[in-house]
Formats: structure tokens, C-alpha cells, sequence
């Protein structure tokens, strides 16, 4: 985790990342993918399936929906929840 913290941290400081983007909830919604193949067997942990997973996870990044107290994430689970 404090190798995620680091990445997290310089991807802020070089404007990649929002400031307060959460470097646990960037480690957790990029590993939750592949620990869930792994599993429930859904399938195989393949290169594309991390590839994906990281995609996945800088989108939400950059979008803020990873960030302390997001709107976006308030925002993302409101519609989930049928809210919003």
C-alpha cells in the first residue's frame, strides 16, 4: 500500500489525479477486478483484465470519483441507488 500511496501521491502533484483522491479507494477499485476473478472464477486473470482494471480505475480518478468526499461518488451512487 505505501507504494500505491507514493504512485497516488506523485499522480497528484503532476496534476493527473484531483487533490484528495483516495490512493486506497485508486488500490482497491483497480485490484477488485482481478480478485474477483480469481475468486469466483469467472474467468482467467489475463493481461487484459489488468489492463482494463487500470484503465478503469484512472478514469475514475481523473473523473474524482475516487476522491474524500466526492461529489462525484455522492453523485455515482444516488443514480446506483435509483436517487437521483
Amino acid at each position: 500500500m505505501r507504494r500505491g500511496a507514493a504512485l497516488s501521491r506523485g499522480a497528484r502533484r503532476r496534476g493527473e489525479f484531483p487533490a484528495g483522491t483516495d490512493h486506497v479507494a485508486v488500490f482497491e477499485t483497480m485490484a477488485a477486478p482481478i480478485y474477483f476473478r480469481l475468486l469466483v472464477g469467472s474467468g482467467p486473470v489475463e493481461e487484459d483484465t489488468a489492463d482494463q482494471a487500470v484503465r478503469i480505475t484512472l478514469a475514475a480518478a481523473r473523473a474524482g470519483a475516487l476522491t474524500q468526499d466526492s461529489s462525484v461518488a455522492v453523485r455515482a451512487t444516488e443514480a446506483d441507488a435509483g436517487q437521483a
